[in-house]
């Protein structure tokens, strides 16, 4: 039960589906991984640049510095860093002296440094430049709590003298980088989005294609049955595992086709061989009957036997029956026939049956001034009639009427034949299978009313004619209509083409 459970879901996502989500998924971890490479290694571009930028400055300040960078003043400072922020890579610069031991020596009071910058102690450290992250304070009227800085340190060596243990210290805003790496994330983002939406597009595509020869494959299994045993060719593709299935689809029906007319034949020989001891038990019991001295018991005894032996004697005339129509066996002889006299000789047929029973037939014939006629074997058609006719009796209340009726429809491209009743309808899950072999319901099986083959019967006799049997539920009862082409004058009443059932 738990696995049928967890198949469902399954079944409801298609095949289609499956192949476009493998696609997204296996594009979208290719898409992120390349995503991330980018985003990194166009980060590392983008700080590698920036300190580019911030050392170059660097220099150049050093240059503008005077011999003794202690004797430059805050004003000094103050322009150098003013001329920094107009520079596109800098904002908010700050410039300091320092000396090794992280004093400050020369300062802007406006911008000042930070107390023992971490740059400046690992620049005096190493003996070489050292950069450092700092989160300063703002400046001026900015609404920002805090700047994220980049900083710089390097000793100072002017000109072929280095003074002693002078550290120029230097900080920037880092603005631009992470607008630049911001700018950079959100490229990649949209991309991996578009891509992905653009993948998901292609995929379910291109999984349509690949699905599609199964989708024809399935259109034509769907019209197997077992009068159809043939895989109609719709261009399923030449694609080697189309072909393999539909190669073992074909074996698989010629198995099923042989098992079925194994199973036909098997069916056909019993109720041969049945039919003899039957005929003999049906005659003694009648000869018993006709015994005027045999005694009451005996009498219901053999009575009992006569209707027994009388009932599958039918049963095995409808096996035989159904067999050659199912085979297209039967031996048919095709005339033009009118559609009111159809429904009148199964009305004249049925009548002793339907009064037994306690039923009126009331017939709705057309009324025009010509004869419409049907291309029919006009036996073979008034058996079809009768199994509707007597299907209705056997399902109506007593002193009910049946009502058999004939109309044109399609224009005046078919007859169909209608028979009414008034009884409690048909099981709506029994529908779907109604014209199946010995479908009936509990009740109907308990009550013993017939065997279940007439339906079946009247269906394969209207295939043969090219028509076809419906049957719908009403308010009150149900309703059976069978069609059948009305034979034009232009056409040749030829006997039917077997294969067709």
């Amino acid at each position: 039960m738990a696995e049928s459970d967890s198949a469902q879901p399954r079944r409801l996502v298609t095949l289609r589906l499956r192949l476009t989500l493998w696609v997204v998924v296996i594009a979208s971890v290719v898409q992120l991984t390349i995503g991330l490479v980018s985003l990194l290694f166009q980060t590392s571009a983008i700080r590698a640049l920036y300190d580019d930028q911030l050392k170059l400055f660097a220099t150049e300040v050093i240059d503008s510095l005077p011999l003794n960078p202690a004797d430059v003043d805050a004003d000094r400072l103050h322009q150098l860093a003013e001329r920094g922020s107009l520079q596109v890579f800098f904002d908010h610069v700050r410039i300091a002296v320092f000396d090794l031991e992280g004093n400050p020596v020369a300062i802007d009071p406006l911008r000042p440094p930070p107390e023992s910058p971490v740059a400046v102690k690992r620049a005096a450290k190493h003996g070489n430049g050292a950069f450092a992250d700092w989160a300063a304070a703002p400046n001026g009227n900015s609404r920002r709590s805090e700047f994220s800085n980049r900083t710089y340190a390097i000793p100072i060596v002017a000109g072929n003298a280095a003074p002693p243990g002078l550290i120029l210290w230097m900080a920037t805003s880092d603005q631009y980088a992470s607008q630049r790496i911001g700018s950079v994330r959100r490229a990649v983002a949209l991309t991996t989005i578009a891509g992905m939406l653009g993948t998901a597009i292609g995929g379910w595509f291109i999984a349509g294609i690949a699905v599609r020869p199964l989708d024809r494959l399935r259109s034509a299994v769907r019209g197997l049955s077992p009068k159809h045993m043939t895989l109609d060719s719709n261009g399923e593709g030449n694609d080697p595992e189309v072909m393999q299935l539909r190669e073992e689809l074909d074996a698989a029906m010629a198995r099923i086709e042989t098992g079925y007319k194994a199973y036909g034949r098997f069916i056909a020989n019993v109720s041969h061989e049945l039919k003899t001891p039957i005929a003999v038990a049906l005659t003694e019991s009648q000869v018993l009957l006709n015994d005027k001295t045999l005694d009451r018991k005996s009498a219901v005894f053999a009575e009992s036997i006569a209707e027994e032996m009388s009932r599958l004697g039918r049963l095995i005339e409808s096996f035989l029956t159904l067999t050659r129509v199912r085979e297209g066996r039967l031996e048919t002889s095709l005339r033009d026939y009118p559609v009111n006299e159809l429904v009148m000789d199964s009305i004249e047929h049925c009548a002793a049956f339907a009064s037994h029973q306690g039923f009126r037939l009331r017939p709705t014939l057309l009324e025009s001034d010509r004869d419409v006629n049907v291309c029919v074997d006009p036996d073979l058609m008034r058996t079809a009639i009768d199994n509707l006719i007597r299907n209705a009796v056997r399902f109506t209340q007593r002193d009910g009427a049946i009502e058999i009726s004939v109309s044109i429809d399609d224009g005046g491209a078919h007859a169909v034949f209608s028979v009414r009743d008034y009884g409690p309808g048909i099981p709506e899950d029994l529908l779907p299978k109604l014209f199946d072999r010995f479908a009936q319901s509990e009740s109907e099986a308990r009550a013993g009313r017939g065997a279940g083959l007439g339906l079946e019967i009247a269906q394969g006799i209207a295939e043969i004619h090219d028509g076809s049997i419906a049957v719908e539920n009403l308010e009150e009862g149900c309703m059976f209509r069978l069609r059948i082409p009305i034979a034009s004058a232009s056409d040749e009443c030829d006997a039917p083409d077997a294969s067709r059932t």
